[in-house]
């Protein structure tokens, strides 16, 4: 066993509360990175032997983003959250934040910071900059602690291909850090470069209502890398 390098699956998912319901129950994988769980108590939903949660309930702005990882599979360092935007008085958008946890795949030397954001829409151009802004800093502040990070995202990037791939290339530029999702997808994974996609993430077969699919795929981590 190397205990250098670890591989692991990991699904983004924002579950649109739209039809007030939850497919949460539905999602596995190691780590699974949430968005738009501002009307679900994610430790209500997963089975709490197989996984640990990181959710802020103190609102729904808070809660909105959220983790949860495989207990069996993950040692857990560190949880955290951060403002990435905050939202304007005149409009329903709530204050968008980072959650993240620092891991340690079981057994190996690898450490790694998974977090979940939810990037403002194209009609919030001010949100989305301070966003952007702050997603840097949250990128620069994990080089300087040197642990890698992969960003579950709904990135709310323009849906015509030539401004989507304008939009990606701004944003890696902006945070140093790579976009890697099912082609045209809005929902991805911001990973640092150090992180290797065993190949393009997928969206998951199974049917869902909100107009959102997991996207899922496994990577491997090498200890030391950023």
């Amino acid at each position: 066993m190397n205990v250098n390098r670890a591989t692991m699956r990991i699904v983004t998912f924002n579950d649109d509360f739209t039809d007030k319901k939850t497919d949460l129950p539905k999602i596995h994988g190691g780590v699974v990175m949430v968005q738009e769980a501002k009307r679900v108590n994610v430790r209500g939903v997963v089975d709490p032997d197989e996984y640990r949660v990181f959710q802020n309930r103190q609102s729904d702005a808070h809660a909105g983003s959220a983790l949860y990882w495989r207990r069996d599979r993950f040692k857990t360092l560190d949880t955290g959250q951060k403002l990435l935007a905050k939202a304007d008085g005149n409009d329903d958008m709530l204050d968008r934040h980072v959650s993240w946890s620092d891991v340690q795949v079981r057994g190996t030397n690898v450490k790694v910071r998974m977090a979940s954001a939810h990037r403002p829409p194209g009609d919030e151009p001010d949100e989305k900059a301070e966003f952007d802004q702050n997603l840097k800093a949250f990128a620069q502040k994990c080089r300087r602690d040197g642990i890698p990070v992969v960003i579950g995202m709904d990135a709310n990037f323009p849906r015509d291909p030539v401004k989507y791939r304008a939009a990606v290339r701004r944003l890696e530029n902006l945070t140093g850090l790579e976009w890697h999702a099912p082609k045209g997808s809005i929902d991805g994974f911001l990973a640092s470069k150090g992180v290797k996609f065993n190949r393009r993430p997928h969206h998951e077969d199974d049917q869902f209502s909100e107009g959102h699919r997991p996207a899922a795929v496994c990577i491997t981590v090498t200890a030391n890398e950023k």
